[in-house]
């Protein structure tokens, strides 16, 4: 697309079609006509509104919402969770194979060389790399064309605004972890069976135990592993689902998409990334860490930042045993506000490093389509 109808060799041609199209201009382009066609809303209203001028092209003027379409909606959600079963297909199946091989091994030698903790972490880390080879390849070609905004495309930010973001992050991370600490103790005198359920797995998967593997596993390949599948796949998915898209006019370069939009889409995903962990404590609280991931992703329109974020979470739970014996000393209610200040502290700092007009706000405001 792009080339201009060749005009100059059939006169008669050229006369039928500009009494045709009235006084348009000659020279128009295939891509000019499909503009008119896939144009994101009709010209009436915006003439009426007084943001369009008569005669010019409504595709030029973002629209103040994006277009909602059920069979879109549908479509796009069941790929949503389509990716979401895939992902636990790989889970379960790579894992088994994994596990079998563990205990294949521990038959015939009688014993494991490793602990069984560092053995389950093993085949975590065989599971994550897999995925890893599914999604990544899957997420480089979604994101040429991703609705995420890109606010700084073709540059780099500035390595002060960078290091800033990153430590607000950190904050974020470390107030997050010991916050849902908090609150699952709280659960204890609720649903003790679940709560006690919970511990007990993550005592199994040796979660929040240090040794190499498990630090591997937990703090490196997680957060990577699990961005580019939910935030970088499954993420887009749900704006496609409720109805963002991207013009066919590459040389506009703006999707406008409403805060309530964002919103739909972030809940999505973060209820797909709850349900990957198979277990309701754990996707519970997963599910509100997905919305902070999914908000961050946003905000940046990169994904190093929510990985920096789902980084610092994971780490620092390897702090919490270390730290328990002086976190037990100190009274509840100031500890608590402490680590509330921390993430509001690391909160208020990254926003102030990615406040700008593009974010999603409670006014319509148009957002960069660049994917790269």
């Amino acid at each position: 697309m792009g080339s201009t109808f060749d005009r100059h060799d059939s006169p008669g041609m050229l006369d039928a079609d500009d009494r045709l199209r009235g006084d348009m201009d000659a020279s128009v382009s295939n891509d000019d006509m499909m503009r008119g066609e896939d144009a994101w809303c009709d010209a009436s209203p915006l003439i009426d509104e007084g943001r369009l001028a008569p005669g010019d092209d409504p595709a030029a003027v973002a629209p103040t919402s994006p277009r909602f379409h059920m069979g879109r909606f549908v479509g796009w959600t069941f790929a949503l969770f389509g990716t979401l079963v895939l992902n636990l297909v790989i889970q379960v199946v790579v894992g088994g194979f994994g596990m079998g091989m563990v205990q294949g091994f521990s038959m015939e030698l009688g014993e494991l060389p490793i602990s069984e903790g560092n053995a389950f972490a093993l085949v975590l880390i065989f599971v994550q790399v897999v995925i890893l080879m599914v999604a990544l390849p899957w997420w480089l070609r979604l994101r040429r064309r991703s609705l995420v905004p890109s606010h700084a495309p073709g540059s780099r930010p500035p390595a002060s605004k960078v290091l800033r973001s990153v430590a607000g992050l950190v904050l974020m991370g470390v107030g997050i972890q010991y916050l849902i600490g908090f609150v699952l103790t709280l659960l204890t005198l609720f649903i003790p069976e679940a709560i006690a359920e919970y511990e007990e797995l993550m005592e199994d998967a040796a979660i929040g135990v240090f040794s190499l593997l498990s630090v591997v596993s937990t703090v490196l390949f997680a957060p990577v592993v699990e961005e580019i599948f939910c935030r970088g796949i499954m993420f887009e998915f749900a704006l496609r689902a409720v109805g963002a898209s991207r013009p066919r006019d590459r040389a506009t370069s703006r999707v406008p998409v409403l805060s309530s939009a964002f919103w739909a889409a972030n809940f999505m995903q973060a209820l797909a990334f709850g349900v990957l962990h198979m277990n309701g404590v754990q996707g519970g609280y997963a599910f509100i860490l997905g919305l902070i991931l999914g908000w961050v992703y946003w905000r940046t329109g990169n994904l190093w930042y929510p990985i920096a974020l789902h980084f610092a979470v994971n780490g620092a739970s390897f702090l919490v045993d270390p730290l328990a014996p002086v976190i037990d000393s100190l009274p509840v209610l100031p500890f608590l506000a402490v680590m509330l200040l921390i993430f509001v502290w690391g909160l208020s700092i990254f926003r102030r490093e990615w406040a700008d007009p593009d974010d999603p706000s409670p006014s319509p405001s148009p957002l960069r389509a660049d994917g790269d």
